[in-house]
């Protein structure tokens, strides 16, 4: 719709310029009138897109975040719930560790503590809608940049410092858990 009013002033311009019963200053002053209109339709229709464009983005941001949100609760909750794993599991080798090497273990501690024995628990992040925003290249739309980098700082800092915290006593876990077997 834009191009078809830049024609049309466009022709207007031309057919006033090659009007030969049009004085020469008033072929001047339509000329720059006809530009002026132009100029200004163009750059208020790129205006309007650009606005447009604008709250389309803050649409997806809003939708990001709101994902995210929901992401980062169920993070919380899977860590909640493998913090009471790692008590209970922290309590049970606490116990073997204690007792002497001829002592017994007791039947009812193995039975209360045996989904802790050999479990293994680790996080395991949503971090798919972040990696997906972010390969995008839609992370800079964010425009509260402090919020930003709070995101940044979780993804690549918090996170993985918390896969190798998780990793670490897995390993060590499944070292003491192996260790009789070697000697």
């Amino acid at each position: 719709m834009a191009e078809d009013e830049v024609i049309k002033h466009t022709k207007k311009i031309y057919k006033t310029w090659m009007s030969r019963d049009i004085p020469f200053w008033h072929k001047i002053s339509e000329f720059l009138i006809e530009i002026l209109i132009i100029v200004f339709a163009v750059t208020i229709s790129i205006w309007f897109h650009n606005l447009s464009e604008h709250r389309h983005e803050q649409a997806d941001v809003k939708d990001f975040l709101e994902g995210l949100k929901s992401d980062l609760t169920s993070d919380i909750k899977e860590m909640k719930s493998d913090k009471e794993s790692y008590l209970l599991q922290k309590t049970l080798f606490n116990y073997l560790g204690h007792l002497g090497i001829k002592e017994p273990v007791s039947p009812d501690t193995l039975r209360k503590y045996r989904n802790w024995l050999l479990n293994t628990t680790g996080l395991n992040p949503n971090d798919g809608r972040f990696e997906g925003f972010k390969s995008s290249g839609k992370i800079g739309t964010i425009e509260n940049k402090v919020l930003q980098n709070d995101i940044w700082t979780c993804t690549r800092k918090i996170f993985p410092h918390c896969l190798r915290a998780a990793d670490f006593i897995r390993v060590r876990k499944l070292n003491y858990s192996i260790s009789p077997l070697k000697t």
